[in-house]
């Protein structure tokens, strides 16, 4: 099973900027580049939710982690919709780091209300869990995102059942979102190729537990703040070319 097990979290990490970029490769120019390319790009939420979660698990500081995660879908929005206004207008709509955040803030209250010792410190953390859930739907992907997150990390030591329940949550999740989306916007929102993100269970079932290094044999800063950053600057980068 261990030999099965090959892909550490970089590699995981690596895999999936690829197949990121050329999904966004596919969102950017449409008209040139293979559909193909947005259907292997639906790996990349799953893996990078179960990432999140396995953050969640090994992080030393909550907190940091959580602002880290809001500060970089900031920066995102911010210094994108700047572009987007000064280049081409319209709406900068890349803001999944903060979705990841509000994912890890459910996680944090539920484990609060787990542990503690009255029952209205209990109440209190489980009803924060309505409000984090309901803005969540103002942010990229929505519940499509929160709830792998949810999955992946309380029942993480039962890896065949949080498989098998992410496979089952998925399909429902997505309908329910968009639907939910399309009210909200007035009109129909359709995303055919979005029950494709079930395969991400695939990629996630090759992990063998272990972060990997860089290639100084070190982790480092730049394997540690690389993701976040190379996160926001291609995107930055593609639209740029799209549009300029």
């Amino acid at each position: 099973m261990s030999k099965i097990k090959f892909l550490t979290a970089l590699h995981l990490k690596i895999i999936m900027c690829v197949l990121m970029v050329l999904d966004h490769i596919r969102w950017f120019f449409p008209g040139i580049s293979p559909y193909a390319f947005h259907q292997f790009g639906r790996l990349v939420m799953p893996v990078f939710a179960f990432l999140i979660a396995q953050g969640m698990i090994y992080t030393k500081n909550r907190r940091e982690y959580i602002v880290r995660l809001l500060l970089f879908g900031a920066v995102t929005t911010v210094v994108g919709q700047q572009l987007v206004f000064y280049v081409g207008g319209g709406a900068f709509t890349f803001n999944i780091p903060i979705s990841f955040a509000i994912a890890a803030m459910i996680i944090t209250a539920v484990d609060n209300a787990r542990d503690a010792k009255r029952a209205d410190k209990r109440f209190l953390w489980l009803l924060s869990v309505i409000p984090l859930a309901g803005v969540a739907l103002f942010f990229e992907g929505a519940w499509i995102v929160t709830v792998p997150v949810l999955i992946f990390y309380f029942l993480r030591n039962m890896p065949l059942i949080m498989c098998t329940a992410y496979i089952a949550a998925m399909p429902p999740v997505i309908y329910i979102t968009t639907q939910i989306w399309g009210f909200m916007m007035g009109g129909t929102v359709l995303m055919p190729s979005q029950w494709l993100m079930v395969f991400g269970v695939i990629p996630i079932m090759l992990y063998n537990g272990k972060r990997g290094s860089a290639i100084t044999g070190r982790i480092g800063l730049a394997s540690k703040y690389g993701f976040y950053v190379f996160y926001p600057l291609h995107l930055w980068v593609l639209y740029l070319i799209a549009n300029l």
